[in-house]
Order: structure tokens, then sequence, then C-alpha cells
């Protein structure tokens, strides 16, 4: 497991869970190859990261890059500093996946979250490492699998203590 702090992807979709839960998995495997991916075009546009303080507010947007991936842009509202990263969708018996990896030359794997829309709300639950701690994986194929066999397992995703989610919502910004 490598965790990314300098990131502001990290920050934008990590930090919250580093600081009140375990680990958000970093996977030198993504879920699926991303030759085989469609763009979810309700992702497209610009998102707004409301956190609690200062420091976890900023924008996410996402472009297509072509027919499989999207290209991300993620930039942290008190410093203004920019992230640029790779994403695309993975679904797994109906649940959706974004696996999403920095660019450029410091990435340090890829970071894979559930995602869910709700009308104007992008709704990003980080796949945590727990369930992957012990594995030894060696692909993608077997990444997914363990995704697969774990979406009934609450340690596939992060949680205070209390069990609590530490779910992160987005809001559609306006245009």
């Amino acid at each position: 497991m490598v965790i990314m702090g300098r990131s502001t992807l990290c920050l934008a979709i990590a930090l919250p869970v580093l600081l009140l839960a375990g680990c958000p998995l970093v996977s030198d495997y993504p879920l699926s190859d991303p030759k085989a991916a469609r763009i979810d075009s309700s992702l497209l546009g610009s998102w707004r990261i409301e956190g609690q303080d200062a420091n976890d507010r900023g924008s996410l947007t996402l472009f297509p890059f072509d027919e499989h991936e999207l290209v991300g842009v993620a930039r942290e509202e008190k410093t203004g500093k920019l992230e640029a990263f790779r994403a695309f969708a993975t679904e797994v018996r109906g649940e959706r996946f974004l696996n999403a990896r920095e660019l450029g030359g410091g990435s340090a794997g890829w970071y894979i979250l559930n995602y869910r829309l709700d009308g104007q709300k992008l709704l990003l639950r980080p796949v945590d490492d727990g369930l992957f701690r012990e594995a030894k994986v060696s692909s993608s194929a077997e990444i997914l699998g363990l995704v697969e066999s774990g979406l009934d397992d609450p340690k596939l995703y992060a949680a205070k203590e209390s069990g609590v989610s530490v779910d992160m919502v987005l809001t559609r910004a306006e245009d």
C-alpha cells in the first residue's frame, strides 16, 4: 500500500478517509482494462468539494479524454494548486467504480472509488485497504475478484470506528 499525501487528488478524495478511518487502497492495478471502459457522461463537468474546513475545499472537473477514459483536474481552493489524473469507470455487479491515477512522474498507483449519482450530488466512497492487506495481487482480474467478493463486506469501504460512513459528497457546480 502506498499513500500519496502530496496530491490534491488524495486530498480531495482520500484525506477525509485518512483522517477518520483506515487507508485508501492504492493498487498497482485498476479494476479492469481501461480499453474496455465506457465513459459515464453523467460524471462530466465541474463538481464542488465542500470540506469541513477551508483546507478541504476545492473543485473537481472531469473531461472526456478518449472514448474510454476521463481526465480529471482537482483544484485546491486555498492554494489554487492543481493536480491532474486519469480515470475510467468499471461496473461490478451493478456497483460503479472509478479507477483514478495521478498524471505525471510521481504516480503512486490506482485509487478505486465507488461512486453514485443522486441528482446534483456525486457520492464517492474510497475503497479501503482492509480487505487487501494480506492479498498478493498480481493483476486487475485479482483486484476485481476481491472487490466483487467483498461488495457486501463493510471492510471494503473506510468508516469511522463507530461504523459511520466517511463518504464524500460533491455538488455539481453551476455552469
